[in-house]
């Protein structure tokens, strides 16, 4: 679970993260996104066991892990889509990466960088964030969980688009047996859409 790469499980969720996103935005330009991931009790548990979280080596402990995390999740494009116009968005990669312990719950927060800013202007940005073999189940579970840098605000609206599979889709994922082969294109049914609409004066 610490590398957080899909696994060949039965389909439905072990593991849940309450995600939190931040667009962010200066100079007429849309630059990244901000992520907070927030484990469920269970899966933070598991990620710290048998880590080393005595006070001399806290700090450095958590730094790995991050890192480790970040790592481990780049050849998934760090489980986040993203299109202006419907057109994909390249990513340049993750920075600002760091995990910290708050009670019960292990938080990662990492900053990634649009290879090309967007300028700012009349379009749609969509965001999704998703494990594509449904092992995870990553959401926002509340609007105020997507939001926007302040330069943006004044020119794009936001939502949350909750996710609508099919009765069969839902009936395939139910039915899918414990040592099937991943079906890397299941995490985007159950998937929700940030959508992000701008339009200048």
């Amino acid at each position: 679970m610490l590398c957080l790469a899909p696994l060949g499980v039965n389909a439905h969720p072990h593991s849940w993260v309450d995600v939190k996103s931040y667009v962010d935005g200066k100079e007429q330009q849309i630059k990244g996104i901000g992520m907070v991931w927030q484990f469920d009790p269970m899966t933070s548990a598991y990620m710290l066991e048998g880590e080393n979280l005595e006070a001399s080596s806290r700090e450095q402990t958590l730094a790995r892990m991050a890192q480790d995390i970040v790592n481990n999740i780049r050849e998934f494009s760090y489980f986040t889509q993203v299109t202006w116009e419907q057109q994909p968005v390249a990513l340049a990669g993750a920075s600002k990466q760091r995990l910290s312990v708050q009670g019960l719950n292990v938080s990662l927060s990492f900053y990634l960088t649009f290879k090309e800013p967007i300028p700012l202007q009349q379009g749609h940005l969509d965001v999704q964030v998703f494990d594509p073999s449904y092992y995870i189940d990553m959401a926002w579970r509340s609007a105020t969980d997507l939001e926007l840098a302040i330069e943006l605000q004044a020119a794009c609206s936001k939502s949350i688009e909750e996710p609508k599979p099919s009765p069969e889709q839902i009936s395939y994922a139910l039915a899918l047996p414990a040592d099937a082969a991943p079906d890397q294109e299941l995490g985007k049914l159950f998937t929700q859409q940030g959508l992000i609409s701008c339009e200048l004066p």
